[in-house]
């Protein structure tokens, strides 16, 4: 092929998986989404639980904002790509006392590990989840304004603060049941555009949550934050990709973008590689 392969075992075996991966090539959700890392914002490492829609309207109007220039022309994070605000963990209202929503009234919430909380509503109510309506008394009407902003707007689902039990490791005494088919009709009735989903409920199928967004017709974008192992059964016959996320951890995905896994090291000492070869 022309290739030159450097004498060195290191240069052969980086050789070695750059044809692996011309071979096997990449398969992908063709919903137009994902075709580049998400640039924005999202809650957590900002309020952690302490999200609500004030914070989140902040957020939308400071990415916006056109006081600093790039080349002499007034310049947003927006216009640069950086179009994406999104809640994290806190949103849910949450039958026990938790971080970000204390209540006296509520039992507290360690027992969430044993499958003692949820945010959803009984079965006998539709499943649905229950959102927090004192920190977010209109989300609908939250995410329109981001929509009226030319922004997109992003969830969080298989939340953790209010953690329901599930496989193990993360819930190794119970396993909650599962609300799939309520979680995507809450988030495509909202309008939101994406959502991040994390590892610590009982809804680990991530496949099972591509199929069923898909189903809507309405493009979703997801992110896959877990950090063990995610059930990846094949409802329909969706395929199994492995993908690295980070040492010691594989995620299997129908090819969505894959948060790093919390190991955020290796993601930034790659980035930090990028960087250097932009400002030379």
């Amino acid at each position: 092929s022309g290739a030159v392969v450097a004498m060195d075992g290191r240069g052969r075996v980086l050789l070695r998986f750059a044809l692996l991966g011309l071979i096997h090539g990449v398969v992908s959700i063709d919903n137009g989404l994902g075709i580049t890392p998400p640039r924005g914002w999202r809650s957590w490492n900002m309020v952690h639980a302490d999200v609500n829609d004030s914070v989140i309207r902040a957020q939308m109007t400071a990415v916006l904002d056109t006081s600093r220039s790039v080349d002499g022309k007034p310049t947003s994070l927006a216009s640069l790509g950086f179009d994406w605000i999104s809640m994290d963990d806190g949103w849910q209202k949450c039958n026990c006392s938790t971080s970000g929503s204390a209540d006296p009234a509520l039992p507290q919430c360690p027992s969430c590990r044993l499958g003692g909380c949820t945010w959803h509503a009984s079965d006998h109510d539709g499943g649905y989840p229950r959102v927090d309506l004192a920190k977010f008394p209109n989300m609908t009407a939250l995410v329109a304004h981001g929509h009226s902003l030319g922004l997109k707007v992003g969830s969080y689902l298989n939340n953790c603060v209010c953690m329901e039990g599930g496989d193990p490791p993360m819930g190794q005494h119970c396993t909650s049941p599962t609300h799939y088919e309520q979680d995507v009709a809450f988030i495509v009735a909202t309008g939101f555009d994406g959502v991040k989903i994390d590892n610590c409920g009982s809804s680990h199928n991530v496949t099972l949550w591509a199929e069923l967004f898909n189903q809507t017709e309405r493009p979703i974008r997801i992110e896959s934050c877990h950090t063990f192992h995610p059930n990846h059964g094949t409802p329909s016959g969706w395929p199994n990709f492995p993908v690295s996320a980070g040492v010691g951890r594989t995620v299997h995905l129908p090819a969505l973008y894959v948060r790093r896994g919390g190991n955020r090291s290796d993601f930034m000492s790659g980035w930090m590689k990028r960087r250097q070869v932009v400002e030379g």
